[in-house]
């Protein structure tokens, strides 16, 4: 139901129900019910004077003619008395008085009775004195209750009349509510029709804003639609072409007003750029499918002049708010520049893998020479200094053995250093085997193999099980050893209780591990040199080369991955690292 309707209805519902409330609580009902009764009444009471005033007047004759005629009057009264009486009944006061002239009707027609019997004796015989007397004492008794009677009769009228004036002022009261009523509900019915009116002149502006608004958004989406840099065509559901931007125009060779209701065939006319074979239309794809669907690579668009351009496109559904499609949007563009560029990469991307094979391979050689190479030197220089100490020790001073211990010293770290750099450029030429890998169990045998170097060593380990990773197993392995490695070798101070903790948690849909420890730390103002090669942060006391962060960071990412650090000097090491698409399972 419209607002202003529902307001009006009840606007008027009120002003009904003060209208009963009104009539209700003044009593008019009832009140005019009594008036009526009381016109009854008064039409009644009136009814009673004629018989009365018959027998009365009447006349004595001989027979019984005239006793006939007092009792045909005197029953007529008895008759509207009664009827008097039970009229009366709705006012108390009336009633009790219509009893009280009843009861004096019937004393004075009594006596009016005998006077008239007794009239007709003395007409048949010739009356004496003591008759005349008596006659005279009855006569006089009678007009004396005829007189009571006339009183009584009275005596009703005041009550009705009160009645009567009562139902006429409450009928007046009631026709003037009626008609307050009636002028309120003419007042709401012409407040209705202005405020419908005012709501007809809005819903007229509305409706003129409302086109004007069409107007400009309709301007707003064809300049939109003429200045996007794509070439634009829509088509109906049928597939006739409704719509063209100047882009389109520009590579089909059709106007937009010729090929308005052209079939999309007849103006987009695309080949096969290899077999010269047509493609099949687009929008009859999306018609079909509801879906959004694209060209295939090596689409060739032949103009209406004959040039062709390559091209890529999208075609999709154009769709009201409960689905239904009503036509088709198709976007296409120009990518003849793109393929040629796109050749030219793929010419140098060729000549550049070429190049990175003969790297690639010259790296292997070099790789080679230095564990060879490099190795026989380093080897002889350890073997004639562990000669010296041990065939000539005597001869030698302790500063000379000192010496001698560290060219030792020094000939093996080169040599440590040598297997840290082939280890990685093998995990930097290495090609990745994927699989899945469980991370778990692999933390579980180096964490074997540590215990074996130490086993005076009590370390808490805390590894998360079923945590597991697609990779190359051979060098999550190695990437492991080296953080599990790192973290069993800088709690080997402590003083306290050791624990290395393996874990893994979610992170915006990502797996993300962790090995924790609660060794020396590091200075966290140096975290940007953890995984730089040959950078240490720490002294002679921790061995190590320098590579087996930079070997870590690099195989994670090779990974597809990332990896930090968090820590500080003292309080222990974390490093967080994930897998590209690494997830845990319990």
């Amino acid at each position: 139901m419209h607002k202003n309707k529902f307001r009006l209805l009840l606007a008027a519902l009120l002003g009904l129900a003060v209208f009963a409330a009104v009539v209700l609580l003044a009593g008019l009902p009832a009140r005019i019910e009594r008036g009526n009764r009381a016109q009854i009444a008064i039409q009644m009471l009136d009814s009673m004077r004629p018989p009365m005033l018959a027998i009365e007047k009447s006349e004595i004759g001989p027979g019984d003619a005239s006793l006939a005629t007092f009792d045909h009057y005197a029953t007529q009264l008895e008759e509207r008395i009664a009827q008097y009486l039970e009229t009366s009944q709705y006012n108390d006061t009336l009633h009790q008085r219509v009893k009280q002239f009843a009861q004096s009707v019937a004393t004075w027609l009594s006596g009016e009775k005998a006077l008239w019997k007794h009239r007709a004796g003395m007409a048949e015989t010739a009356p004496d004195l003591p008759a005349l007397q008596q006659l005279e004492r009855q006569h006089n008794t009678a007009a004396k209750a005829f007189l009571g009677a006339l009183e009584t009769l009275a005596l009703g009228e005041q009550p009705v009349h009160h009645d009567i004036t009562q139902g006429r002022s409450a009928t007046a009261l009631l026709q003037l509510l009626a008609v307050a009523l009636i002028l309120y509900l003419l007042t709401l019915i012409i407040i209705f029709q202005r405020s419908n009116q005012q709501q007809l002149l809005a819903s007229y502006r509305e409706v003129r804003e409302a086109r004007r608004d069409l107007a400009q958004r309709e301007e707003y989406l064809s300049l939109t639609l003429d200045s996007i840099g794509d070439a634009v065509i829509a088509t109906d559901k049928q597939g006739a072409i409704t719509r063209m931007n100047p882009v389109a125009e520009q590579l089909t060779g059709w106007r937009e007003e010729d090929a308005r209701g052209q079939t999309l065939k007849q103006v987009f006319h695309i080949i096969n750029a290899l077999t010269r074979a047509p493609v099949p239309d687009p929008v009859e794809k999306v018609l079909e499918s509801g879906k959004i669907v694209g060209l295939a690579n090596h689409t060739v668009l032949v103009a209406r002049d004959g040039r062709e351009y390559q091209i890529a496109d999208s075609g999709a559904p154009i769709r009201d708010a409960n689905g239904n499609i009503h036509g088709v949007i198709l976007v296409f563009r120009d990518v003849t520049e793109e393929y040629r560029l796109q050749a030219e990469i793929r010419a140098h991307r060729d000549e550049l893998e070429q190049r990175v094979m003969d790297r690639t391979r010259e790296l292997e050689s070099f790789s080679y020479a230095v564990s060879h190479d490099l190795r026989a030197p380093l080897r002889g220089i350890n073997g004639f200094a562990q000669l010296l100490l041990d065939d000539h020790q005597a001869r030698l001073d302790d500063e000379a053995k000192d010496y001698l211990r560290r060219i030792h010293g020094a000939a093996r770290h080169m040599s440590e250093l040598i297997d840290a750099m082939l280890v990685l450029s093998r995990v930097t030429r290495k090609d990745i085997n994927h699989t899945r890998v469980d991370l778990s169990q692999l933390a579980h045998d180096i964490a074997d193999s540590l215990r074996q170097t130490d086993p005076s060593r009590e370390v808490e380990w805390d590894i998360a099980e079923h945590a597991q990773a697609q990779g190359d197993a051979d060098l999550l392995e190695v990437m492991l050893e080296n953080l599990l490695g790192n973290a069993w070798k800088y709690t080997g101070r402590n003083e306290g209780k050791t624990r290395i903790e393996f874990g893994v948690t979610e992170q915006d849909g990502r797996q993300v591990f962790h090995v924790r420890d609660n060794g020396c730390g590091f200075n966290p103002e140096y975290t940007d040199k953890l995984f730089a090669a040959f950078q240490r942060l720490h002294g002679q006391e921790y061995e190590g080369t320098g590579i087996g962060l930079a070997t870590v960071q690099r195989i994670i990412e090779r990974h597809g991955g990332t990896i930090r650090a968090d820590g500080e000097t003292g309080g222990g090491a974390t490093f967080y690292f994930t897998l590209g698409q690494a997830h845990a399972f319990s």
